[in-house]
């Protein structure tokens, strides 16, 4: 794992990723610089993997809004150009599928880590996997409330992107996280 960058090391899957296992943290954040970005990604050297957790959202209400979800699509896209012969291992959301917290199925960190590990270790190519990996009704975006619907247009927008600019990639669409 030496060679695998670690973006969004401050939240809670990523603060038990970096304190368990040999990742190079980023510090760039999505509103910097293109160069800021390639800079990092110089000075990291060789990468491999980019597992990316971080997302933009503000910690009050609304928590997402256009220009959360502008950021996040921005930051995204300049991590592409930047580690585009790199995989990337991308945490998504149960909300994709219409789901909220009336429907929950906890996973702890360490499992959902070993999990987005196999996409280092096994190197599966260009999958999107549920965890938890069970049966489920989806269902219409359309009823969810409105900061909820943004919320997952961002998370499909940021899904089309990666499938369609990155080298490989894998997407783990997260329920829920507990220690």
């Amino acid at each position: 794992m030496n060679n695998t960058v670690l973006i969004g090391a401050t939240g809670f899957l990523g603060s038990y990723i970096a304190e368990n296992y040999p990742v190079k943290i980023c510090p760039v954040r999505f509103e910097d610089s293109l160069e800021d970005w390639k800079k990092f990604a110089t000075d990291a050297g060789p990468i491999d993997h980019v597992i990316l957790l971080s997302r933009a959202c503000r910690k009050a209400t609304p928590r997402r809004s256009i220009s959360t979800m502008l950021l996040e699509v921005e930051g995204i896209s300049k991590i592409l150009q930047v580690f585009a012969h790199s995989h990337i291992v991308y945490t998504s959301t149960k909300v994709v599928y219409g789901l909220t917290d009336n429907d929950v199925r906890p996973m702890s960190r360490k499992q959902i880590t070993d999990y987005m590990l196999q996409s280092i270790y096994e190197k599966p190519i260009n999958t999107v996997v549920n965890l938890p990996d069970e049966n489920f009704s989806e269902r219409k975006l359309t009823d969810l409330s409105a900061e909820h619907q943004l919320y997952a247009q961002t998370k499909l927008i940021l899904e089309t992107l990666i499938k369609n600019c990155s080298n490989t990639y894998s997407i783990y669409r997260i329920w829920d996280i507990t220690n």
